[in-house]
């Protein structure tokens, strides 16, 4: 019968190198030195905007853009896709400082958008 190896207690976890959210429009805070990361959107940041926003249409806000479609989810894609969406991604950078991107500046990623 062969030996059973102790498991560690230790959990094991990664850190990414930096961490994002969605925040209001109102919040922006523009950066008077160069920006330190580089404008393309991750894959996270593009479903964190899409959530945000249709989380806004769910509740009763007026959507941005003329449709017939009453699925907040579809709305909100296809806002974000059109950067028409008043919010702001917040990276959170390793050295404990955040940067703020409006939705318009950044590129958004071509594997995603339809």
């Amino acid at each position: 019968m062969p030996r059973s190896r102790k498991r560690s207690t230790k959990k094991h976890t990664l850190q990414p190198l930096e961490q994002a959210s969605v925040v209001p429009e109102e919040e922006f805070v523009p950066t008077k030195e160069e920006k330190k990361t580089n404008p393309y959107m991750t894959p996270y940041e593009y479903t964190a905007l899409i959530d945000a926003r249709a989380c806004q249409i769910g509740v009763g806000e007026k959507p941005k853009i003329e449709t017939d479609d009453y699925n907040p989810l579809r709305i909100a894609t296809e806002e974000v896709n059109k950067q028409l969406v008043s919010l702001v991604v917040r990276r959170h950078l390793p050295d404990a400082t955040t940067e703020d991107w409006k939705v318009k500046d950044l590129i958004l990623p071509s594997t995603l958008v339809n």
